[in-house]
This record gives structure tokens, sequence and C-alpha cells, in this order.
């Protein structure tokens, strides 16, 4: 259920995400289908950092790196397989620098990991808060520790 969830909000931001960034470069506002579907994804694995892969003391920083990491290798996935079965050239990366083929390039792949901590905010906030899962999510940044307020 709680990964379920978790598809439904990465779903739809990643979603509304990509129509206001259509809509702020002067573009209409539009999103693919299969777009929704890696930020669905993307929520789900990135979730997985602190809960089961690396456990809760990892530096915040560090998590949102394997975030990057977890939503490029995703969308080099899907672009690939857009490329070459699909056909519908969803996203075209080769007019920014440091792209490899078009599909994926390193200022997305740094916005990947900047939507990764509030991914893995969203995520702990559900574990937690709708579905009362220990432990209270807490993170560093260098020496200081940040935490979520008590359930009520």
């Amino acid at each position: 259920m709680k990964n379920s969830i978790l598809f439904i909000i990465g779903f739809s931001l990643f979603m509304s995400i990509e129509c206001i960034f259509h809509f702020l470069h002067g573009e209409i506002a539009y999103s693919w289908i299969a777009s929704g579907f890696m930020g669905g994804i993307c929520l789900i694995l990135v979730d997985q950092i602190n809960d089961r892969w690396f456990g809760w003391d990892t530096q915040l920083i560090i998590q949102a790196i394997i975030g990057g990491i977890i939503c490029t290798s995703i969308e080099f996935i899907v672009g690939t397989l857009d490329r070459v079965v699909l056909h519908l050239h969803m996203w075209d990366y080769s007019f920014i620098p440091f792209n490899y083929k078009g599909i994926i390039c390193l200022p997305f792949s740094i916005a990947w990991c900047c939507l990764s901590i509030i991914a893995i905010f969203i995520g702990d906030a559900v574990r937690y808060y709708i579905f009362g899962e220990p432990p209270r999510p807490y993170y560093w940044i260098g020496n200081k520790k940040l935490e979520f307020k008590e359930r009520p």
C-alpha cells in the first residue's frame, strides 16, 4: 500500500514538474506518461535509500547523490528504450553541455540529486506520519542532526 501511494505521488509530482518546466521555457505545458512512470518508480526507489539500503546515519548529501544516480539510471534506460524501440523522442538533451547521446546530461543529473532530497523527505513522511512506521526520520547534514516532529 505504501509503495502504491508513493508511486501515485511520484507520478503526479514528476508530470507536474515537467509541465511547469516546459511552460516556463515558453512551450506548451506537456508531459509524457512514461515520465510519470519514471517519477513513481524513482520515488519508490529513492525512499529505500535510508529505509533499507544504507541506513539512517548516511549523510543526506550522500543519499541525494545516490538518488540522483538512481534517477539518472532510470532516465537512461527509458531514454534508450525510447530511442531504440519506441522512436517517440520524448526528450533531447543534445543541446545541453555534458550530455550522453542526448539521453542524459550532467545538469539534469544534478537536478535529480536535488529532487531526491525532496523525494527522501516525502517517502519518510508517508512512512512515518501516514503508516506510523518507526523510526522517526532524521538526517545528518555534516554534524547536525535534523529530525521530523513526533507524531501527534
